[in-house]
Parts: C-alpha cells; sequence; structure tokens
C-alpha cells in the first residue's frame, strides 16, 4: 500500500509540473490572437509569423455576431496582417496588428480601428462565396 501511495504521489507531481511548464511556455514564446471588429457573419485570415519564426497562414475563421473570431491553438509572434471578408465574401481593409512574444496572458486582443471598412479599390465579390487560398486570400475551409 506505501508504494501504491509513493508512485500515486510521483504521478501527480509530475502531471502538475508539465501542466506548469505548458502554461508558462505559452505565455513567453508567442500569443493567441482574439480578433475583434470584425463584420457579423464574415470570417478573417491572419498572416505572420508563428512561435517558430515561420511565415504562417492561419485557417478562415468566422466572426461570430458580436463580431469577435479567436483562433485557439495558433500562436503568433511580432506583426500579423489579417485579411477580413465581409458576409458575402468581398474584402475588406486588411490590417496589422502587433503581437508580443511574452505577456502574461496567453491572448493578445486585436481590434484594429476600422476593421471592417471596405477598400475603395477592392470590387464586391459576385460570387458570394469568400475568395479561395490561390490567391493568398481567405481559403475557402468549407
Amino acid at each position: 500500500m506505501k508504494t501504491a501511495s509513493k508512485s500515486m504521489i510521483m504521478v501527480t507531481a509530475v502531471g502538475a509540473s508539465l501542466l506548469f511548464v505548458s502554461s508558462a511556455f505559452a505565455g513567453t514564446n508567442g500569443q493567441q490572437v482574439d480578433v475583434g471588429g470584425g463584420p457579423p457573419g464574415g470570417c478573417a485570415v491572419i498572416q505572420g509569423r508563428n512561435q517558430d519564426g515561420q511565415r504562417a497562414t492561419s485557417p478562415k475563421v468566422d466572426f461570430d455576431r458580436s463580431g469577435e473570431a479567436q483562433l485557439p491553438g495558433w500562436w503568433w509572434v511580432g506583426k500579423v496582417t489579417i485579411n477580413v471578408f465581409d458576409a458575402d465574401g468581398s474584402p475588406l481593409e486588411p490590417r496589422s496588428c502587433e503581437v508580443p512574444s511574452s505577456q502574461r496572458e496567453d491572448w493578445t486582443a486585436c481590434d484594429p480601428a476600422g476593421l471592417a471598412e471596405r477598400p475603395a479599390s477592392a470590387p464586391a465579390n459576385d460570387s458570394g462565396n469568400a475568395p479561395d487560398n490561390d490567391s493568398g486570400s481567405a481559403p475557402d475551409n468549407d
């Protein structure tokens, strides 16, 4: 019984230390991005450098009714570009956000002013769908 009790304590201690290391690592090597101010029913695609310094492009993430979008599990560092599309797939003005490599929390709020503005030079997308990923725009992951 003593051996089983010691083993249980050891397993619990190892598991707790792994959990602590994971949480500490997350806040010190990039952040997840919480995009706000987007068009409800629209989507966003984030481009920038990941926690390993490699260029990365996220899958599209949909804005909820309040214009918020989160992409859990994707970690960013430095300047990211947020490509935004309205509900009919038309591109809106891309915005940038600076993501710190280190902070107390795992999430960085990117709520650039005017996120839902259509660029003057962008025509409406008549297809009703977000563009495919061949052009470097929002991928159609549906």
